[in-house]
């Protein structure tokens, strides 16, 4: 099936997650290991040492929740391990993954290639295919590996090699995104990634989120003169944003086309 190390994000009392995960990979007869969440809820956010407030202010207008900060430090924790270990590949799973049926026949496909990159993201939905993409190498009938335009989110199932483990490390050392908008950040992080297409992976929406649905919230958090201005360094992010991920796709081109042969 596979042989790769398998992590799975989960918070020590999420005991029915841990319960169906153990199920799913048992009954695969796979091997993985429980890393314990990060539960960042009552964290004092604006003072955390690994969250940039004042980017988060200037750029969104509210601040991250403490969730969302949890979530970024237990995949550090992984990333971490990965380092002091020295593992070369990790599947890194969260808790509410749901797996497709051809997630492994398709995993061990990509795991016998031979091309460069820090990280394979495992996701699907309506949504995501009809974003901009490229596909760059065909895996089987169905299924091709793809690069991204944009920025997709999603990080319930990402397959991370021990060099992007080390730049997400330093990307995680302070920042302003939760972590499924820095991993799609690649013209930020330089990782290097691509995806699946149709999408292998999903995120099960039966559960009641742990990160906090106060994120969807859009009530800003500035106030005074940095509110005031707040159209216009919105306006100015989004634009450069705009510009980086267009580069980044754009300039990558012809290294996927030699991928594609």
């Amino acid at each position: 099936m596979t042989h790769l190390p398998i992590f799975i994000i989960s918070l020590p009392e999420a005991t029915d997650r841990r319960a169906r995960m153990q199920k799913i990979l048992g009954d695969l007869g796979l091997s993985f290991e429980f890393i314990d969440a990060v539960d960042g809820r009552k964290f004092d956010v604006v003072n955390h040492p690994h969250y940039n407030p004042e980017k988060r202010l200037r750029c969104f207008g509210r601040h991250l929740n403490g969730g969302e900060i949890g979530c970024i430090l237990s995949h550090r924790k992984i990333y971490e391990k990965m380092v002091d270990e020295n593992i070369e590949r990790a599947l890194i799973f969260e808790d509410d993954v749901l797996l497709r049926d051809d997630f492994f026949p398709v995993l061990q496909k990509i795991e016998q290639l031979s091309i460069p990159f820090d990280m394979m993201r495992f996701f699907g939905s309506p949504k995501l295919e009809r974003l901009k993409m490229r596909n760059v190498l065909k895996l089987d009938d169905t299924h091709y590996l793809v690069r991204h335009s944009g920025m997709p989110g999603g990080s319930h199932a990402t397959l991370m090699t021990l060099d992007g483990a080390k730049k997400m490390i330093r990307h995680t050392q302070r920042t302003s995104y939760p972590i499924d908008a820095l991993l799609g950040r690649s013209w930020l992080t330089g990782m290097n990634w691509y995806t699946v297409r149709p999408g292998i992976a999903a995120q099960d929406l039966s559960f009641v989120s742990a990160i906090g649905e106060d994120r969807f919230d859009e009530q800003k958090d500035i106030r005074g003169f940095p509110r005031m201005i707040f159209p216009l360094t919105r306006a100015w992010f989004k634009f450069g944003e705009s510009v980086a991920k267009k580069y980044w796709y754009y300039s990558k081109y012809f290294q996927d086309r030699r991928l594609k042969g």
